[in-house]
């Protein structure tokens, strides 16, 4: 009876150690990832502040994004003092993530070892070497924008428009903490996106060309005037560059708040400013598509005649020639008027041509629409209402005065059309829309087709009076080296004496096979010919020398 006592106390002390050991195994070997996830989870923090956004390349995949380092600095706010925000301070920390977080996280340039060594042991820190999302002279600002630090969400630009893109799916940083969320020393940071899956959001390719893009930027710093320049790929449609000065740091925005200078805003594709004569441009294609005659019945062409005394009366004002001198150019051709930019004779060749005709083409050129579907935000500019533009408003709208606001990025469609032949294509901005909007299962606003706005003879006609304008014109002697071809124009912004006078140029080059479209526009520039060609020449320079 004893024996088989001690066989049955065997035997169970055999079965329980047997499910010890099966339990200590499933524990040790079958479920380790899952009970030791389910016990990070119990003590893993979310950091507000360090959500990782995707990349903004350029065309070459340049990153132009994330490009240098900067040293993040993430504390529990219980253990804060004083003396830790003058640290911060001498870092020359930026505080990020939402107020409301139990977590503070301040970002710095500045990396000091015995400074480290404090924080870590005072106020256990963590200190992360990570990329800063932007340079202190941050290449394309303007159309990069920038992000609210506190939630991380884009504001303007790039960064707003694709917002969901750059942010989706949302690369977070975890810490492991304590029940009172304090971190565990030595417990190393992860990062996992919102599926669960390490990994940063998705990346943006734009059509941009850092090269080019620096070219323009530096370009129009040096010539010291705030404005505003485009660059088009001209066989595309692709933005190469897009500069607006005065330029502003994205690490410092608040700076820039309540400045009179508008750095924040982009010129390119938010300054709304009368064209001036490069709506010559407007007017010649009206009358050469609509088969104009001169008062003799002859069909306008560039050999039409007209004569300039200095001056042209309306019935009730009086606009003057700026560039025939006192008594004017005489009889002068429609080439020799565009070249010279005469207002006289483009006054006249407006009569002729009939203001419905010219605002029509205005708007078949792209004025008065977004010239772009993939920013969203750019300003439409402002078309002349034909009541606004019969008596005597026929003489503004002949010379881009008046109601007519066009933006720097609509000038530079409608000088593209020009040098595609009368083809029009739709501009773009990102390098890869078909890519992103497929991975989150959108589509941009629908795209243009190519279209034909004009005839090939008068684009070409337009050329020939383009090239004009740079071998004897207002822009002489402009591009000899690259054969160039564009419109200079001088816009007056009011009535009164002493108000501002834009300067714009607009061209493309070779004129005979173009390959560039490039836009200048300079505020407060007085003479397009003095302020906005310079710039126009030194860029195409630069381009044909890469």
């Amino acid at each position: 009876m004893d024996k088989k006592r001690g066989r049955i106390f065997l035997i169970l002390v055999f079965v329980i150690a047997l499910a010890l050991a099966g339990r200590l195994f499933y524990i040790q070997i079958l479920g380790f990832d899952e009970l030791s996830a389910a016990a990070a989870v119990q003590q893993q923090v979310t950091i507000i502040g360090l959500d990782r956004r995707g990349t903004i390349y350029d065309r070459n995949m340049t990153p132009l994004t994330g490009g240098s380092t900067e040293y993040v600095y993430l504390t529990h706010k219980s253990h804060i003092d004083s003396e830790f925000y003058e640290i911060m301070d001498g870092l020359g920390a930026r505080g990020r993530g939402s107020a409301s977080s139990e977590y503070a996280v301040y970002a710095s340039d500045t990396y000091d070892k015995d400074t480290a060594d404090l924080l870590a042991e005072k106020y256990l820190t963590y200190i992360i070497e990570a990329s800063k999302r932007y340079d202190e002279a941050q290449t394309a600002a303007h159309v990069i924008g920038y992000v609210n630090t506190y939630d991380n969400k884009g504001i303007s630009g790039i960064e707003y428009e694709l917002n969901d893109i750059l942010s989706a799916p949302r690369g977070r940083i975890y810490a492991v903490a304590d029940r009172d969320g304090a971190f565990l020393p030595g417990m190393p940071l992860r990062e996992e996106n919102a599926d669960g899956e390490s990994g940063a959001s998705g990346n943006i390719v734009l059509t941009l060309d850092s090269k080019i893009q620096e070219i323009a930027e530096n370009a129009l710093s040096e010539s010291d005037k705030n404005g505003a320049v485009v660059i088009l790929d001209a066989k595309t449609g692709e933005i190469l560059a897009i500069a607006s000065t005065p330029v502003y740091n994205p690490n410092s925005v608040k700076d820039y708040i309540e400045s009179g200078d508008n750095e924040l805003v982009n010129k390119c594709t938010q300054g709304e400013y009368p064209p001036g004569s490069i709506f010559k441009i407007v007017v010649t294609a009206a009358a050469l598509e609509n088969e104009t005659r001169d008062k003799d019945g002859r069909l306008v062409d560039k050999n039409t005649m007209f004569h300039c005394t200095g001056k042209e009366k309306l019935s009730g004002i009086e606009i003057g020639c700026s560039t025939g001198g006192k008594d004017g150019h005489g009889d002068i051709s429609l080439e020799q008027a565009f070249a010279y930019s005469c207002n006289c004779a483009f006054i006249q060749l407006g009569k002729l041509t009939g203001s419905e005709n010219i605002i029509d083409m205005a708007e078949k050129l792209g004025l008065g629409e977004a010239p772009i579907s993939d920013l969203p935000s750019v300003r439409r500019g402002n078309v002349t209402t034909l009541e606004n533009a019969v008596g005597d408003g026929i003489g503004n709208l002949s010379i881009g005065q008046g109601e007519m606001l066009v933006t720097p990025l609509q000038v530079a469609r409608l000088t593209n059309i020009i040098a595609r032949r009368g083809n029009d294509v739709e501009l773009s901005l990102i390098k890869n829309a078909d890519e992103i909007m497929t991975s989150a299962g959108g589509s941009f606003a629908q795209r243009r087709v190519d279209a034909n706005v004009i005839s090939k003879e008068t684009a070409e006609e337009i050329t020939h009076m383009m090239r004009q304008t740079v071998i004897y014109g207002t822009a002489r002697g402009t591009g000899s080296n690259f054969e160039a071809a564009g419109k200079t124009g001088s816009a007056e912004t009011g009535t009164y004496e002493g108000a501002p006078v834009h300067g714009w140029f607009t061209g493309f080059f070779p004129a005979s096979d173009p390959k560039y479209t490039i836009t200048v526009f300079v505020e407060n520039g007085r003479s397009g010919r003095a302020s906005a060609v310079p710039i126009f020449e030194k860029i195409a320079a630069e381009i044909e020398s890469l």
